[in-house]
């Protein structure tokens, strides 16, 4: 079986692929209906380019701006933040 990824590349199954997709079938059974819905809003949907959010107690305003001049996509931005932050 193949599967497309939201970049657009096709993968094929693997073992350790259908193990993540039991994973995940697993936590969302053990969720009620509102935790799944939750669940799938934060992460299928996009959030618009000004939004709020909180965690651990404190709230955030998220911007979003665009460098038309950049040098990095925004995957390579994400993970040079997030390697700053871990």
């Amino acid at each position: 079986m193949k599967y497309i990824l939201p970049n657009g590349e096709i993968i094929e199954a693997s073992d350790e692929f259908a193990k993540l997709l039991a994973e995940i079938k697993e936590l969302l059974a053990n969720m009620t209906k509102e935790e799944r819905m939750a669940w799938f809003e934060d992460g299928m949907f996009a959030k618009p380019l000004r939004y709020e959010h909180e965690s651990e107690g404190t709230s955030f305003i998220v911007r979003t701006h665009f460098d038309k001049t950049a040098s990095e996509s925004i995957a390579e931005k994400a993970e040079r933040v997030a390697a700053k932050m871990g």
